[in-house]
């Protein structure tokens, strides 16, 4: 697990690089980062439950009309 610190550092991190790439790259970015980390972790069900909690988190924040 990451500590609050290093998962601050690794956050900044994602957000400079798609400063640098623009705009226009920055759903390629994160598709490309989340195949990568998602090969790293390796775990099927991990993911899954991933892609679930992201997918839940979004439709919570479009439902109370929070979204953008």
């Amino acid at each position: 697990m990451l500590t609050p610190e290093q998962l601050d550092h690794v956050y900044t991190e994602a957000c400079r690089a798609m400063s640098e790439l623009g705009q226009d790259n920055g759903e390629l970015f994160l598709a490309r980062l989340a195949l990568l980390l998602m090969k790293e972790v390796g775990d099927a069900s991990a993911i899954e439950a991933a892609i679930r909690a992201a997918r839940h988190g979004i439709a919570a924040v479009v439902s109370k009309g929070l979204a953008s």
